[in-house]
């Protein structure tokens, strides 16, 4: 995928037609992958798979005011993955800064349409995290499940530090990652694991 393909609008919630409401489950599907989010045990990074299969039905979204009425564009939610908990932003040394949350943890917009207006299920909608001031996207990842902050996608793009470590050496893809500014926060921890394991 280049950048030039790529569209941050890229997640739809699956599941029966009609408005989507807060309390009942969907499946949490993006469209870059053509698979859903589901909970999975990972060795990095919070415990957050792909499904293939699209069986859905594993989301629910709670409105940050408690009703169970219909979720808007641009209304903060929580968001619930069945077998885990409530995801939240939660700072990682690898993979993407998400972690769990026992209660609901209202910090999540779906934008498509009109602020205001209601999302449909199968509508296509940009998932922006209030925490991190940003979308989240589908983005290869060498650790944890391949997700990341469009801030970071757009620095890195869909190839990882760690292939350019392996074609590059080391010291020539820290040097490049700074040319690009791409960040030390980002350079340090990836390239710590990748130079152990090369």
């Amino acid at each position: 995928m280049t950048d030039e393909q790529r569209n941050p609008i890229q997640w739809q919630l699956t599941g029966s037609a009609g408005a989507v409401r807060s309390g009942q489950a969907y499946g949490l599907k993006n469209k870059e992958v053509g698979q859903s989010l589901v909970y999975g045990k990972r060795d990095n990074g919070i415990n957050l798979v792909w499904d293939a299969r699209n069986v859905g039905a594993n989301i629910t979204l709670v409105r940050a005011a408690g009703a169970v009425d219909v979720i808007k564009h641009g209304e903060f939610v929580a968001i619930r993955v069945k077998g885990g908990k409530y995801v939240k932003y939660q700072r990682r040394t690898v993979g993407v800064n998400l972690g769990w949350s026992d209660s609901p943890v209202p910090e999540w917009q779906l934008i498509g349409e009109k602020l205001g207006e209601r999302v449909n299920v199968g509508q296509a909608f940009a998932l922006k995290n209030k925490v991190e001031d940003d979308l989240l996207v589908y983005a290869v990842r060498e650790f944890g499940i391949n997700l990341r902050w469009d801030k970071d996608y757009q620095l890195i793009g869909d190839r990882t530090l760690t292939d350019a470590i392996l074609d590059l050496g080391f010291d020539a893809a820290m040097k490049d990652a700074e040319s690009r500014g791409i960040p030390p926060v980002i350079t340090k921890p990836v390239g710590g694991v990748v130079k152990e394991l090369v």
